[in-house]
């Protein structure tokens, strides 16, 4: 994927300013303080904000785990199921050992089980996995499952992910 001078601006307020970067295969890591446009740069990846100068290129599908969600009225199971990518769920589904909450309402879960949930779509979509803080909420057990599952498939998928 490459970033090539991209700015952003939201309002009057400019985000990004000429931004060029060029992302690998494997894992990418976005680090910096809040505020710092880390989500901005990933929703201007994929589409969800326009950029006022600058593209961005990418031949990869991409799926996107945002840092935050809406809680549908909607069963755990038609979350990981709804858009327009198919996913191979079942694998991520037994590796996370999240069976108990595939028939829960995805609004009465915590913000860590929301968290794994959305990690796990993402990393069952697109060739290009965008993640936006996923190890946030998680407890330790799934946050050394979700970074075992990453390393694990950096061959086959490109991560770009942001942290603090």
């Amino acid at each position: 994927m490459l970033i090539k001078g991209l700015r952003v601006k939201l309002g009057e307020r400019i985000i990004l300013n000429d931004i060029t970067i060029k992302f690998g295969s494997g894992i990418n890591l976005i680090l910096g303080p809040n505020g710092s446009g880390k989500t901005t740069l990933l929703r201007t990846i994929i589409g969800m904000i326009k950029p006022y100068l600058g593209e961005v290129k990418t031949d990869k599908e991409i799926s996107y785990s945002p840092a935050e969600f809406y809680s549908p009225q909607l069963k755990v199971r038609d979350v990981l199921l709804a858009g327009r990518k198919k996913g191979d769920y079942d694998k991520f589904v037994k590796a996370l050992n999240a069976y108990k909450l595939l028939d829960r309402d995805f609004s009465t879960l915590s913000s860590g089980e929301k968290r794994l949930i959305l990690v796990m779509k993402a990393l069952a979509e697109g060739d290009l996995v965008i993640m936006d803080e996923p190890l946030s909420n998680l407890d330790v057990a799934n946050k050394r499952k979700i970074i075992e599952i990453i390393l694990a498939m950096k061959g086959e998928k490109q991560f770009l992910i942001t942290s603090h």
